[in-house]
Parts: structure tokens; C-alpha cells; sequence
């Protein structure tokens, strides 16, 4: 058995520092075990060094240092390890149920807009924030933290502002913007300012700062500035208070309706008119619009109207209405025009705003239009 003197040992603590080992008590439990392997075996005086080198050799994969950034992740975070499994679960259910949501999607198929959701909550709220705070434990420099920091950020609301705007939920412009906001003016100067220095990054950070700037100004180009959402809500409400010019005008204009079918008729009519307003109270606030909705800044926006109908009280509309209008369908005689269910909002009700109010005001014309038909033999 080979003897270690005290020069051995002076060396060894020497060279454990230099690999990175600071933590006194993960040293001096290294020291032991290197000591001990050392005693184990048979070596001259002169093939320490090598015969230590290739002990210490057992203690890593590419470096020493790692242990000391385990024992410190252990230490520090004691969930480390938790995090970590969380994490690569997390990631691999994201990118499996948002999948099966996309590709329901494309197949118009049932349960696309669940996947979708589930996908992108389990990927901005739970694997983005993981991977954050896994690698600003791993990060030192305060350069390197912060470009972390913005990516993660900038990921998570560009991913929110993506599904806020799939399922026609407010907000999503003001996401999309603030993610591209932080992508291009925080960022990526940056990004551009510590990748330039290094003669070796240099190129790879002007072609990624090209992908970065091009990729923003396609996002940009699928958004509105509140300016054209403002412009665009307004032509929503115009285009509604003008169809609502038209139906008063025509339901003005009757002057004889047919003996059967009065009741359908009114039911119809009462049914649309009831939804019409809570859809307009549901956007506006208000139970209808009239020529002062700018100075009241109440506008129809492109809001589906699908929480609305999800209420007990319309959705008992909602469903009488598409009782009334099979009713009053299967009373028509062959010279009149059947109400519309296909491709309206009795068909799918995540439909927006202004497309459900333009349904109702077409059934409830085609049915005004059906009473202003002459009996058949008059």
C-alpha cells in the first residue's frame, strides 16, 4: 500500500481549488476519497501525478466543477431536481396536446380549441418559468441573466398573445405588441452589443439578429395598433346600426301578414331582438347603440360571443331560438324562404360579435320578408 505524505496532500487541495472546488466541506470529502483510492493502490513516488490523475478522472464527465455546481444546486435548491423533471414533463405534454390541437384544428374536428389551450397554459406557465429559473441558477454573468430573463418573458407573451388571439379573447394585440416591444428594443441591443465583441459569436449573432428583426416584422404584420382597432371597431358598429336601420325600416313596411305562421313569427322576431340586445349589452354595456355610440365610445369589437351564451338565461334563448326557427321552417310553404340555421350562429355559436348580430338582423329579415309575401291564390 502506497503512503501519502503531507506534500501529497498539499498538492491535492491545491489542485481541487484550481478545478473550481471552493465549498471547504466538499473538498476535504474529496480529499478523503482521493486519499483513500490513492493508499488503495501501488505506486511510486515519481507516478503520483499520474496515478492521481487518473483517480481524479473517475470524479467527472468534462469537468470537476461540476460537482461543486451540483452540491451548490442541491444545496441552494433543494427542488432542483424536482424543477428539472417538471420541466422536461411539462415540455414534452406541451408540445404533444398543443400538437393534437393544431392538427384538430386543420381538421375543423371537435376538441382542437381545448388542445390548443391546454398546450400553450402548460408551455408559457409552466415550462417557460421552470427553464427560467433552471438556467439563472446556471447563469453567472448579470449580461447572460438578463438576456434569459427577456427571452423567457418575451416567450411566454408572445405564446399568450398567439392563443389570445386564436380564440378571440381581448388582449391579444396588447400581448403580441409587448412581446415584440421587448424582443426588439431590450433584448436584442443586448443580445447585438455582447455577441459583436466576441469575434467568435459574431457572426451568429448578426444572422440571428436578422431572424429576430424579420420575424418581428411578420408578427407585426398579422397585429392591429389600437389606432386600427379603434378604426375597426368603429366600422363594426356602423355596419350594425345600419343594418339596424334597414330591419326597422322593413318591419315598418308591413301591411299584411299571412294567417299562419303569426305566431312563429313573433316568436322569432321577440327571440332575435332579446339576443340582439344582450349581445350589444355583453360588448357596450349599453341595451343599444344609437348615433352618439362614439361619443359614449361603445363599440362592437370582435369578441366571440360564446361566454355570453354560456349564461343560464341566454342560453335558454339561445336554445328557443333554434326551437322557434325549426318551427317556423317546417310551417313554410314552398314559396317562401326557410330561415337560415347553416353556417349562422344556430349552427356554431363561437361566432363574434358583429357576425352573430348580422345573423339575427338576416333571420329576422328573411322572416319579415316571408310575411310580406302574398297568400298563395290571392
Amino acid at each position: 500500500m502506497s503512503v501519502i505524505r503531507d506534500q501529497h496532500i498539499d498538492f491535492i487541495l491545491q489542485d481541487l481549488h484550481r478545478r473550481g472546488i471552493v465549498r471547504e466541506d466538499l473538498r476535504d470529502n474529496l480529499l478523503d476519497h482521493l486519499c483513500c483510492l490513492l493508499e488503495a493502490e501501488e505506486w511510486e513516488e515519481e507516478a503520483f501525478g499520474k496515478t492521481y490523475e487518473r483517480i481524479i478522472r473517475r470524479f467527472y464527465k468534462h469537468r470537476l466543477s461540476e460537482l461543486e455546481e451540483e452540491t451548490t444546486n442541491l444545496l441552494t435548491y433543494k427542488n432542483y431536481y424536482a424543477m428539472k423533471k417538471v420541466m422536461i414533463l411539462s415540455g414534452v405534454s406541451a408540445t404533444l396536446v398543443l400538437s393534437a390541437g393544431i392538427v384538430l384544428k386543420f381538421m375543423h374536428m371537435p376538441g382542437a380549441a381545448a388542445g390548443i389551450v391546454a398546450g400553450t397554459l402548460l408551455f408559457s406557465l409552466i415550462f417557460l418559468p421552470l427553464m427560467l429559473v433552471l438556467r439563472l441558477q446556471e447563469k453567472k454573468a448579470m449580461t447572460e441573466r438578463v438576456m434569459v430573463s427577456l427571452s423567457a418573458i418575451t416567450g411566454i407573451l408572445i405564446s399568450m398573445g398567439i392563443l389570445f388571439k386564436l380564440m378571440h379573447w381581448p388582449m391579444a394585440n396588447i400581448l403580441g405588441l409587448s412581446s415584440v416591444g421587448i424582443l426588439v428594443f431590450l433584448f436584442l441591443p443586448v443580445y447585438l452589443v455582447t455577441g459583436l465583441r466576441n469575434p467568435d459569436t459574431r457572426l451568429n449573432t448578426i444572422v440571428s439578429s436578422v431572424l429576430i428583426v424579420c420575424g418581428s416584422a411578420l408578427f407585426l404584420s398579422l397585429a392591429r395598433s389600437p389606432y386600427a382597432t379603434r378604426v375597426q371597431y368603429i366600422q363594426n358598429t356602423e355596419q350594425f346600426i345600419r343594418s339596424q336601420r334597414i330591419l326597422e325600416t322593413e318591419a315598418r313596411q308591413i301591411t299584411a301578414e299571412p294567417s299562419t305562421g303569426n305566431e312563429e313569427l313573433t316568436r322569432v322576431r321577440t327571440l332575435c331582438s332579446s339576443l340582439r340586445s344582450a349581445i350589444v349589452q355583453f360588448e357596450t354595456g349599453l341595451p343599444s347603440l344609437g348615433d352618439d355610440y362614439l361619443k359614449q365610445e361603445a363599440f362592437i369589437s370582435d369578441a366571440v360571443i360564446t361566454p355570453l351564451l354560456n349564461e343560464r338565461d341566454h342560453a335558454d334563448q339561445y336554445a328557443s331560438l333554434k326551437q322557434a326557427v325549426a318551427s317556423y321552417n317546417g310551417k313554410l310553404s314552398n314559396d317562401m324562404q326557410p330561415l337560415p340555421v347553416k353556417a349562422t350562429l344556430l349552427e356554431n355559436p363561437k361566432v363574434p360579435s358583429l357576425v352573430a348580430l348580422n345573423d339575427l338582423t338576416q333571420i329576422e329579415m328573411i322572416a319579415l320578408q316571408n310575411a310580406r309575401r302574398p297568400k298563395a291564390g290571392s
